[in-house]
């Protein structure tokens, strides 16, 4: 798997434009001014968790003329070139995380908010064995587990 952009966990600083434009050509993609105007946006404070609108909503406050439809199409080619990990929680809600380590999450089903559960605080077992060691149907490899718990906050 392709390391992830430098993310510093300090928002103050974050990883220079030549950082970014080094890893996205290190991982495949060209570099454009819109896949670096998204790349800095989107790596600008630590590890995230944003939906395609909520970073066109930013690129938007921070001047940058993008299309949304150019949103989805970068954040869909840095996950395929595994500089970030996809969230499904439904249907119609879809996040991208600059995390792209293995870890789970907390989905607060309120406010929508997403938040990383290190791999360690959950086991999960399949046929009592490692999932990444266990053998899939028909012949098939498990790849990797993703476990959202869904939260609702008790008044």
């Amino acid at each position: 798997m392709t390391a992830a952009l430098p993310s510093s966990s300090h928002p103050t600083t974050p990883p220079s434009s030549a950082d970014i434009a080094e890893r996205l050509k290190a991982s495949g993609v060209r570099v454009t001014e819109q896949r670096l105007a998204i790349s800095r946006c989107l790596y600008s404070g630590g590890h995230r968790h944003l939906t395609a609108e909520q970073l066109k909503d930013e690129l938007t406050q921070q001047g940058e003329k993008v299309a949304l439809a150019t949103v989805y199409n970068t954040l869909h080619q840095l996950t395929r070139a595994g500089l970030l990990k996809q969230i499904i929680i439904d249907p119609q809600r879809t996040y991208f995380d600059t995390n792209t380590h293995q870890h789970h999450h907390f989905f607060y089903e309120e406010d929508g908010h997403l938040e990383d559960i290190p791999n360690e605080r959950i086991a999960v077992r399949l046929d009592h064995d490692d999932p990444q060691k266990a053998a899939g149907p028909n012949g098939t490899k498990i790849t990797s587990v993703d476990v959202v718990i869904r939260l609702q906050r008790q008044d």
